[in-house]
């Protein structure tokens, strides 16, 4: 264990000035070596802050020959999994999913106990019990601190609510417990876990000096766990003075002893400015489309004005992903602009995840026919047996007898006896047996069931249901290099793959209970975001 290190605080007036702190910090440590910055890291709050700093760093650094290479940037989450990396297996972190199944299953078995909770286990409370439990944890309260608040305030007589709670409180403690022996059974190290299994280990940071950018960059144990980590010489934390008041800040201040350094370097406010014609202060656009189709006029007129500065130094900044990204690609292309996107498209967006949820569809709704007919017509399945006009044919047959919906009634049509040859009117489909065709559909789709019987039957363990689901998906998925054959496609659809093994080494590992196609959807969909 080395000697703590004190890490200093730096407050700065604004934003602008805590840049200005980091670029004056580094170029008094070129000064001295050339090389030196290859020693620092900097930690900012997310991986898309960290990508403007690096062009900022770029343009700064790199440009007027200031640096020959450029200091490492990263978050927190990714450093610490780089020191596990470097403990040779010492440390292993938990994947998120296994992590969310092990407490699910500690949920499900406290259920069955004296601390059985006052509501219904439904599947996604374990990620939300994981959450609240590391900011908890990381802010430097333990399971007992919480457990003596808790039960402090639940403490009244007569009051079934106040009852209720605790109830519920000491639900939440043994179930917590329970998955904190568990995780520990299985050598496996989680957020909460992590900074103190480096220490035990020794594992050596493979930088010295630590910038920390922004308030909630560091959590209170994280900043402990840097102050006494082996090879780190100096942690420097530079936030806006207007924020010293967050509780964020608070909290930090109270894990070791900072030294303040106030940095004055104010900076006119920025001009707000748009198209001519509108008024100065809102500017209204009618839809989302429309707002990025100003953007683009702005930008031009600005260009035609000489006043354009270079384009990675502007920066869009949205509310949310989407559907803003979709839009972007699309009208900043249009208009010949380069771009860059700091963020990725939502997997669980992405139209091929839509298409699994049919699967489901067409097992949950057995009474009706048109899941199955969105199974068939959807582009990222494919059927060779069949054709969309052997599809149409089997809708006519449908509505010829009058069987509108009715899974049970138009699978019957596979072992009734074949109507006479019908004479069809419709292109392409003048020399076919209508009756022959739908026989073909209906013979497909009874492929199709049964290979997705694990998947329908409740009994299944839940490891040969996702087994299923991947085999269903390689059988009849649309290839890749088909008309699909996209990089979009190709992201979705390893995403889901490696989701999907994930999901399986987590119930094989733990219980692989058994549970319903819906309920397996649910699990899905939330892996999945």
């Amino acid at each position: 264990m080395t000697d703590r290190i004190t890490p200093t605080l730096t407050l700065c007036d604004g934003w602008k000035a805590v840049h200005s702190y980091l670029f004056d910090s580094l170029t008094d440590c070129l000064s001295a070596d050339p090389l030196a910055v290859r020693g620092t890291l900097i930690l900012v709050p997310t991986s898309a802050s960290g990508h403007i700093l690096q062009s900022a760093l770029e343009r700064e650094l790199l440009q007027d020959c200031s640096a020959v290479v450029l200091p490492s940037i990263s978050t927190v989450h990714l450093f610490l999994e780089d020191l596990a990396a470097r403990s040779l297996g010492a440390v292993t972190s938990v994947e998120p999913l296994f992590r969310q199944a092990l407490l699910e299953k500690c949920l499900h078995d406290v259920a069955d106990t004296e601390c059985a909770p006052p509501f219904t286990v439904r599947t996604g409370l374990s990620r939300r019990i994981l959450s609240l439990y590391d900011r908890m944890c990381l802010a430097g309260y333990s399971l007992n601190d919480f457990a003596e608040r808790a039960f402090g305030e639940f403490n009244a007589t007569d009051d079934a609510g106040a009852e209720r709670m605790a109830q519920q409180t000491r639900f939440l403690l043994e179930s917590l417990r329970r998955y904190r022996a568990q995780l520990a059974s299985l050598h496996f190290h989680d957020a909460v876990t992590q900074c103190n299994a480096l220490l035990t280990h020794s594992v050596r940071s493979p930088y010295s000096h630590i910038h920390v950018i922004g308030h909630e960059t560091l959590s209170p144990a994280h900043l402990a766990y840097f102050t006494a980590t082996p090879g780190i010489k100096s942690i420097k934390i530079s936030i806006p003075s207007g924020i010293r008041q967050h509780v964020s800040v608070k909290a930090l201040e109270r894990v070791c002893t900072v030294a303040i350094v106030s940095v004055d370097a104010p900076s006119p406010p920025p001009t707000l400015i748009g198209p001519i014609d509108a008024s100065p202060g809102i500017f209204i656009a009618r839809d989302r489309a429309e707002v990025m189709r100003n953007i683009t006029r702005l930008l031009k007129m600005l260009h035609t004005q000489g006043t354009l500065p270079d384009l990675d130094a502007i920066a869009v900044v949205l509310p949310s992903p989407l559907p803003y990204l979709y839009l972007a690609k699309e009208i900043f292309g249009q208009a010949g602009i380069p771009y860059q996107l700091q963020d990725d498209f939502p997997l669980a967006t992405e139209p091929y995840l839509a298409a699994v949820d049919l699967i489901f569809d067409f097992l949950e709704h057995s009474e009706d026919s048109r899941p199955a007919m969105q199974l068939l017509r959807n582009p990222f399945f494919s059927f060779p047996e069949i054709s969309d006009h052997a599809i149409a044919a089997l809708e006519a047959e449908l509505t010829k007898r009058q069987i509108v919906q009715g899974h049970d009634a138009w699978m019957r049509m596979r072992r009734e006896t074949r109507t006479q040859p019908v004479q069809l009117t419709m292109k392409g489909m003048e020399h076919h047996n209508r009756s022959s065709l739908a026989g073909n559909v209906v013979t497909v789709l009874a492929k199709i069931e049964d290979a997705l019987t694990p998947l329908a039957d409740p009994s299944t363990p839940l490891t040969q249901k996702y087994r299923c689901l991947r085999d269903f998906l390689h059988q009849y998925g649309q290839r890749t290099g088909g008309a699909l054959g996209n990089a979009r496609h190709a992201r979705s659809e390893g995403a889901l793959l490696t989701i999907l093994d994930q999901l399986t080494h987590a119930a094989d590992a733990i219980d692989n209970p058994s549970i319903s196609a819906r309920e397996l959807q649910k699990r899905l969909h939330l892996a999945i975001e």
